[in-house]
């Protein structure tokens, strides 16, 4: 504001000026004219050129006055007006003086001068317009190649001007109004705060590393739009900007996919850690129990270490499986034949535990919008309702059907024991990861992220025989042949 200030002040003495010196060749006009009775025309004539002048002047005064962001102008002009005229004015002194004690007044000697010192004023200013040019032909460069970034970036970014105290949402690029369903000009220009919520709870930081971790990343946010909510994180240049700027630029980018991969491998090395500790307690326990026993009496407890080394081997390869799936970078959803995947993932189940009874009712024509991994967590439902199922023979049954939203509803019900209020509230969120300590299963995880992925969700239902779990994605139209 205080700058502002400032190039009133300048306009307004600018156009002063401009408006004094041509009151003073109007009013010296019409003296020539009444007073001297010199001829109209050739008073015109005279006073044309400097009264033009005068008049850009004014003109001049007036677009400081007005510019809003004209203080550096403002400052240049009335330096370069007053080394000018200081200039010019200094040198029609100094010959007056000296020629007042010469023989006779010779104005050719000082209109010379003046004309020396005019063009040494406008040599300089010719060199100060040129660097400058230079320097916006530069600026201008920079600004395509950022610009040029900035809309090619495939994360969705934004950037943030602010000035006096106001932070408004300067621009997006195209990967942001795809992600968050947004147009540029619905949140260009309008303030921050009416999308974001900024934290200071020390989550300013990037999940993947870069040699400037530390020096640029400052703060982090929740962005939110009717299409959805995404978490940026503001870089900070780390070089030293001038004290009184007046307009400062934040640029945030888009960290959402990458927190989400690094919680969900967070989840799946710790479910993985409880898991080892379990078998191998049951591994290590039935070992020492072998020490104290008869060949003919270890046929029991080699059967439980069998068993539990199965389910080491059983739970790497699904580890690592899950694992590609979650590090992956290919999350676009495309169409995916739901009859035929669960199919296969019955089919998969069914070739490892073959004592189960499996039933399938599903649409051959069907098809739903997931992931890669939309197949994978399928066959993970159908394998949690056979394995956590204490029955000689559990039942199985899944079913794929559109439900009255329009969404795919896979739908794998069992006759076991059920899942326990805790675990469904880990895997639907309600409940915070960090109490992960009884859960020791990776299917319903895997389900719940494939879900998430394809904008589908993963909810629990209690029947009469035992439990249905649902896996809801969005309806797709077959691919083209």
């Amino acid at each position: 504001m205080q700058s502002d200030n400032g190039a009133r002040v300048a306009g307004a003495i600018t156009a002063g000026l401009g408006a004094t010196f041509f009151s003073i060749t109007v009013f010296n006009a019409v003296e020539n004219v009444l007073v001297r009775g010199d001829s109209a025309t050739v008073s015109v004539l005279e006073s044309l050129l400097p009264g033009a002048a005068e008049l850009v002047l004014v003109g001049l005064g007036v677009w400081i006055y007005r510019c809003e962001d004209c203080s550096h102008v403002a400052h240049y002009v009335l330096v370069s007006m007053a080394a000018g005229a200081t200039s010019i004015l200094a040198i029609a002194l100094w010959e007056a003086f000296f020629q007042q004690y010469q023989r006779g007044f010779q104005p050719l000697y000082i209109l010379t001068s003046m004309l020396a010192a005019a063009l040494v004023i406008s040599a300089l200013l010719g060199l100060y317009l040129s660097k400058y040019a230079h320097e916006r032909r530069l600026s201008r460069r920079l600004h395509d190649r950022f610009s040029a970034l900035f809309e090619n970036v495939p994360d969705p970014v934004f950037g943030v001007v602010s000035r006096d105290g106001a932070r408004r949402v300067e621009l997006v690029n195209p990967a942001f109004e795809a992600a968050l369903d947004v147009d540029e000009a619905d949140v260009a220009g309008r303030p921050l705060a009416e999308f974001a919520v900024e934290h200071d709870d020390g989550t300013g930081s990037l999940p993947r590393e870069t040699p400037t971790d530390a020096d640029w990343v400052a703060a982090s946010l929740t962005f939110r739009t009717r299409g959805g909510q995404r978490e940026f994180v503001r870089l900070d240049s780390p070089l030293v900007e001038e004290p009184d700027a007046e307009r400062d630029v934040d640029v945030y980018i888009d960290v959402t996919d990458d927190r989400q991969r690094e919680e969900r491998l967070d989840v799946l090395r710790r479910v993985i850690r409880h898991n080892l500790r379990n078998k191998l307690t049951i591994i290590s326990g039935n070992a020492d129990s072998l020490r104290d026993r008869d060949v003919e009496q270890c046929g029991e407890l080699l059967e439980h270490l069998s068993v539990a080394a199965d389910d080491l081997v059983s739970l790497s390869e699904r580890a690592y499986e899950i694992e590609a799936a979650v590090a992956s970078d290919d999350v676009e959803t495309r169409p995916q034949p739901v009859g035929s995947l669960v199919e296969d993932a019955v089919e998969s189940v069914r070739v490892r535990h073959p004592h189960a009874d499996y039933e399938v009712a599903c649409r051959p024509d069907l098809f739903a919008s997931g992931t890669s991994a939309l197949g994978m967590a399928i066959e993970a439902l159908v394998e949690n309702a056979v394995t956590h199922n204490d029955a000689d023979a559990p039942a199985v049954r899944v079913t794929a059907a559109l439900d009255d939203d329009g969404f795919v509803d896979v739908a794998v019900t069992d006759d076991g024991p059920g899942i326990d209020p805790a675990t469904r509230e880990l895997i639907t969120g309600e409940r915070d990861h960090d109490q992960l300590g009884h859960l020791d299963g990776l299917g319903l995880w895997l389900a719940q992220w494939a879900a998430t992925d394809a904008d589908g969700r993963l909810s629990f239902e209690d029947c009469e025989t035992g439990t249905t779990v649902h896996l809801r994605v969005p309806r797709a139209d077959p691919p083209d042949a």
